[in-house]
């Protein structure tokens, strides 16, 4: 792919900050980050171009602009990014958790700080990623088909039909 096409393409997503750039024998993977005014934090954007047959894919933690990103260049159907801490129990992935301890109410190995949080007393990665209500054994909380006031993991988290959608 000539430097004049790259610098066209990477032009059509105005919206983005591109950023840094890795060159191999095959491929050349460009990144750059994508605004996120509503909670001042940033998505990234991963655009990876074959040298050989000058195709290109790219794929972004953007929830906002997915679609937009995808039909810049009609690309068809974006993959969904997907969180880490789904998929992987590990202890350095990020983690969305506030802490509140709703997610685990009643269970006798919950400890409340003096700063209003809680963690937990038996599992590093107890709180976030992984939840028991009551004195459940824990489970990853994606699986937890519970919606809780202000958790930043509700919106993973499909409801079934007529279940009350937030709890005290």
């Amino acid at each position: 792919m000539e430097e004049i096409t790259i610098k066209k393409l990477l032009e059509k997503y105005e919206f983005v900050m591109w950023d840094r750039f890795v060159e191999s024998n095959e491929f050349i993977f460009i990144y750059g980050w994508i605004e996120r005014p509503k909670d001042d934090y940033k998505d990234f954007i991963l655009l990876q171009i074959n040298k050989a047959t000058q195709k290109f894919h790219v794929i972004t933690s953007s929830e906002e602009r997915h679609k937009e990103i995808f039909d810049i260049v009609d690309m068809g159907t974006p993959p969904n990014c997907q969180r880490v801490e789904f998929k992987w129990d590990i202890k350095n992935a990020t983690d969305l958790c506030k802490r509140c301890g709703l997610c685990c109410k009643g269970c006798k190995y919950l400890k409340h700080l003096p700063d209003g949080t809680t963690e937990c007393s038996v599992y590093d990665t107890r709180l976030g990623r992984k939840t028991g209500i009551g004195n459940e054994i824990c489970q990853k909380r994606i699986n937890v088909k519970k919606h809780y006031k202000g958790c930043p993991y509700n919106k993973f988290i499909d409801l079934p039909k007529g279940l009350n959608t937030s709890s005290k």
